[in-house]
């Protein structure tokens, strides 16, 4: 989440009258630590797919990095290399957080691997959904065609969704990055078919903007 600002500086020599001009571009970011990619997705099955991270602190302090429950990390200053487990998993979809921490502030940023068993059964709308505001409502909808069985939503990370498929984003969090699960559940309660919506929240406040016009006139 950063903004991209020129600053232009023009000047005009009263001896020669010849003009100068320098630019110099600004990165305004609302946070003081970044992590790249923020979210990713891995199968545990087969030979694991390692996935690298970049994390950086604005005041370029070395970092450390946590040690993950599932799968391994080898980390080297601002770089750590996570690779999945081979091991299966209790659970169909688990979110493996990994995080980088400042060591003179303490701060830290988080980014996370979500490590699926089997591959989805269909698609959850929107699929991934960036820069979603504290406390703010996401409207998510499964496009399963069967009508038979029964929906169960739940949210791996933080955040609350009712059984229509709302999301209700926190009014704070420590991990910006939340998965909301719908299964399809049969008379016993077991889970036929699944998809999954990936959230990135943000502390940044969306400023508003123009819709739709509600009425306009036009005069000669």
């Amino acid at each position: 989440e950063t903004v991209r600002i020129v600053v232009t500086a023009s000047y005009t020599d009263p001896a020669t009258a010849q003009g100068h001009q320098v630019c110099a571009l600004l990165l305004v970011t609302s946070e003081a630590m970044a992590i790249s990619p923020s979210a990713v997705r891995r199968f545990v099955r087969g030979e694991p797919q390692p996935v690298t991270f970049v994390a950086s602190a604005l005041n370029g302090a070395a970092l450390s990095w946590s040690v993950p429950q599932h799968g391994s990390l080898v980390a080297a200053g601002n770089t750590a290399i996570y690779t999945p487990p081979t091991d299966p998993l209790a659970e169909d979809v688990v979110v493996q957080c990994i995080e980088a921490r400042d060591t003179v502030t303490g701060e830290s940023v988080q980014a996370s691997v979500l490590l699926l068993r089997f591959v989805p059964d269909f698609d959850v709308s929107p699929g991934f959904t960036r820069s979603v505001n504290r406390g703010a409502d996401l409207q998510l909808k499964e496009n399963h065609r069967n009508t038979q069985l029964k929906r169960r939503w739940t949210v791996l990370g933080e955040g609350d969704v009712l059984q229509s498929g709302l999301y209700k984003a926190p009014a704070t969090f420590s991990n910006p990055v939340s998965v909301v699960v719908c299964e399809l559940l049969d008379d016993m309660e077991e889970v036929q078919y699944y998809g999954y919506s990936i959230v990135q929240l943000t502390n940044a406040v969306t400023e508003p903007t123009w819709r739709y016009i509600s009425t306009f006139n036009i005069s000669k």
